[in-house]
């Protein structure tokens, strides 16, 4: 199977087909190896580094039999070759290195000059106008782009030996160009805040190897900002000083007293910012260290929204030629409603406050507090508008007002040429009321944009359910508006939809008051059900069998477009990975496809955006359907909520199968069907606000698949992961506020 080497040793050769699983800090890879000459995989194992599917590998190492997994090679050393048959040259071509060229393609270009296509690539480029669907421009763009791939094929053998792939090594090009590997030498560290993608570890690798020193100033500069950077990830926009030193020398094993001198220098440099905690003095304990360490970034967007929200506060507003009591007896004798106290209380806030929050749960009449607030005042003639941080929620938005919506991005008009928004402090946008929905979704750094751009001279209205988790991005912006006590807030309680048991809202606000839910019996009619399943796979083999067959079957829903299964985590039998793969298996199997690293797209497929791209105007979380896939060209067009976007193959990188998406990332949106796996394995996110925010993501069927105990964990886990950050303090002791 392997050629003999002596001592033990055996070579094999051919294209890695597959990795199976990755551990990204210490390089660990399971993977597929194609053998050359023979139609047979077998399985090898090893720190792989950065080797990347469709590559032709030579590798040393021994056979050994796992007790669990049975026969696999055990890499001891590789070396990346050329491909030495057909079938890897088209993989080697269809692996995006070479822009223009997609697999269908590499195959009729290997069709044609079989194992000497990059031969001729390199010789006798002419010759490709031989094959179909290459002209003199397509010709001129292949050509171009093998040119550039053979400058860069140095700097990236230097990066591949330490465990850069294709994909990012392209990228670091792309930001350094011919310097590229002097600049890694000079401080590999650099790559943390120039590259998208590379954080600490893959730059702490890469310098190791160069042989940088433990307690480098650039190493403990690097890992300082990576601490924070996490801390941010996880929601905060702080540290404690002493916090983040115990961070980075954990990270490190550096001492203390050069993490405390570089953060010092840091701040000196302007990059860090510490601030004292904003407290009262009767407030402090003596001994208190209240200092709070900021990437200076997100210290300028939280100081923003505070000097933001102060201003519009006390400017002074267009004058509207109305009566707030008449307008709103106008409004309801017009819709015909009766509002409870505290909607009529929402209405006449909305049209005499500047900075207003309308909060409350599903069910209590946010939206119909904001169409009566728009009636009213387009009347008078004010100019309004109104936004949401999602496509989804703008366009619910827009069709309960009758007003045009636009996600908060569209509203500022994002450029993706300058990198800034149009509209700005400078530029403020041309409306003298701003409605913004679901606000809980909103981090602190695109509040403080978005406050930027509103005039001094409009209002503007946060409307959200401050009981939902939080925002992906850092901040708790609503929660922390709410609760500070300075800005005017109207809360929303009284339920109108659904006052019977059993249905979707009821449900949601007994578990956001620690009650459990009532589920209709199995067979009966109603909205919320629960399957006592305990075991994790079985859990996720029932998910994936309600959404195919069952709920389609009794209810009449689209599996793939109507239906959305959530789950707390990533990880596990019932997390999204695997759920997803076992969901996309079941829902859209199909054949063929755009392959990029390990996930393959197909027409049909329901995705998500995993990342901000604001060249397509897609953001992180929102959710599509492949509708064409384009395998020579190497793109795929995806009906987003804004329309239709083009991905070309390095864009794709950002989009992840989304049959399964966290209930995180759900946010802001309504399906007409969820299913949620509620397990113990998910104990440390089992939380009320996560199952109140998952329930009240359906609209008209719910299914919970998971224990009783886990449901009562959650029901009764009211504690609140508090984020640091100094927003809330700053609005509440502001006597000038």
């Amino acid at each position: 199977m392997g050629e003999p080497l002596p001592g033990g040793i055996e070579k094999i050769e051919g294209v890695l087909e597959q990795v199976i699983y990755r551990n990204e800090e210490n390089s660990y890879t399971v993977a597929r190896l194609a053998l050359d000459g023979s139609s047979k995989t077998v399985k090898v194992t090893g720190n792989l580094l950065a080797a990347t599917p469709g590559e032709s590998l030579r590798c040393r190492g021994i056979w050994v039999t796992h007790a669990k997994f049975g026969k696999e090679f055990r890499v001891e050393s590789y070396e990346i070759v050329p491909p030495s048959t057909e079938e890897g040259v088209v993989k080697y071509l269809s692996s995006g290195l070479i822009k223009g060229i997609g697999p269908k393609l590499a195959q009729r270009m290997v069709h044609r000059f079989g194992i000497e296509t990059l031969r001729i690539i390199e010789e006798h480029p002419d010759r490709l106008t031989e094959i179909p669907g290459i002209g003199k421009q397509r010709l001129r763009e292949i050509t171009a782009a093998w040119v550039e791939q053979k400058e860069i094929q140095e700097i990236i053998v230097f990066l591949r030996s330490y465990g850069v792939g294709q994909a990012m090594a392209t990228k670091i090009y792309a930001r350094y160009g011919r310097d590229t590997v002097r600049l890694i030498q000079e401080n590999p560290y650099r790559l943390c805040s120039d590259v998208s993608g590379i954080g600490f570890r893959t730059a702490d690798r890469i310098a190791m190897n160069l042989g940088v020193e433990q307690d480098s100033p650039f190493r403990i500069r690097a890992v300082i900002v990576h601490v924070l950077e996490q801390a941010a990830d996880e929601g905060h926009l702080c540290l404690p000083f002493g916090e983040l030193v115990d961070g980075a020398v954990r990270a490190t094993t550096c001492v203390a007293a050069s993490v405390e001198e570089q953060i010092e220098l840091l701040v000196q440099d302007g990059h860090l910012v510490i601030e004292s905690e904003n407290r009262p003095p009767f407030l402090v304990d003596e001994g208190d260290d209240l200092r709070m360490v900021f990437l200076r970034s997100l210290w300028e967007a939280e100081k923003g929204v505070h000097v933001r929200l102060k201003t519009l506060k006390h400017a002074p507003k267009v004058r509207v030629d109305l009566h707030p009591q008449r307008a709103l007896g106008w409004a309801e004798k017009r819709s015909g409603l009766r509002l409870a106290p505290s909607q009529r209380d929402a209405v006449l806030a909305a049209l005499q406050e500047p900075v207003l929050v309308i909060t409350g749960g599903p069910g209590v009449g946010k939206t119909t507090i904001v169409r009566l607030i728009v009636e009213i005042l387009k009347r008078k003639g004010v100019r309004i508008a109104l936004a949401a941080p999602t496509g989804r929620a703008a366009k619910r938005l827009g069709e309960a007002t009758g007003l045009e919506a636009s996600t908060i991005h569209r509203l500022l008009k994002f450029n993706p040429k300058t990198f800034r928004f149009t509209y700005d402090h400078n530029t403020p946008l041309p409306f003298d009321l701003i409605i913004v929905d679901e606000c809980s979704m909103i981090d602190v750094a695109l509040a403080e944009k978005l406050l930027q751009a509103v005039p001094d001279s409009a209002r503007i209205c946060f409307v959200g359910d401050a009981d939902q988790l939080p925002s992906v991005g850092p901040g708790d912006f609503l929660s922390h508006l709410a609760g500070s006590g300075r800005i005017p807030v109207v809360k929303l309680t009284t339920l109108f939809r659904q006052k019977t048991a059993g249905g979707i809202i009821t449900a949601a606000h007994a578990v956001n008051t620690g009650e459990p839910p009532l589920f209709s019996a199995p067979g009966e009619e109603g909205e919320i059900f629960f399957i006592e399943q305990a075991d994790a796979q079985k859990a996720a083999d029932l998910v994936v069998w309600l959404v195919k067959e069952r709920i389609p079957a009794r209810f009449g829903f689209d599996p793939v477009h109507d239906v959305q299964v959530l789950t707390p985590m990533h990880k596990g039998a019932a997390g999204t990975e695997k759920l997803n793969a076992a969901l996309k298996a079941a829902l859209n199997p199909g054949g063929g496809g755009l392959a990029r690293h390990n996930t393959t797209f197909q027409v049909g497929d329901k995705i998500m955006q995993t990342r901000n791209d604001y060249e397509l105007e897609v953001f992180n979380g929102d959710i599509g359907f492949v509708e064409s896939v384009d395998e020579e060209e190497g793109r795929l067009a995806a009906r987003m909520d804004d329309g239709l976007k083009d991905y070309s193959f390095d864009k794709i990188d950002a989009l992840v199968h989304a049959y399964c998406v966290s209930v995180h990332k759900s946010q802001g949106c309504e399906f007409p069907v969820v299913v949620l796996p509620l397990l113990t394995q998910h104990f440390l996110l089992l939380k009320r606000n996560l199952l109140y925010t998952g329930i009240s993501r359906a609209k008209k069927l719910l299914v919970i698949v998971g224990s009783q105990k886990a449901l009562r964990i959650a029901v009764g886990n009211d504690s609140i992961s508090e984020r640091n950050s100094l927003l809330e303090n700053r609005l509440k002791y502001d006597t000038q506020l």
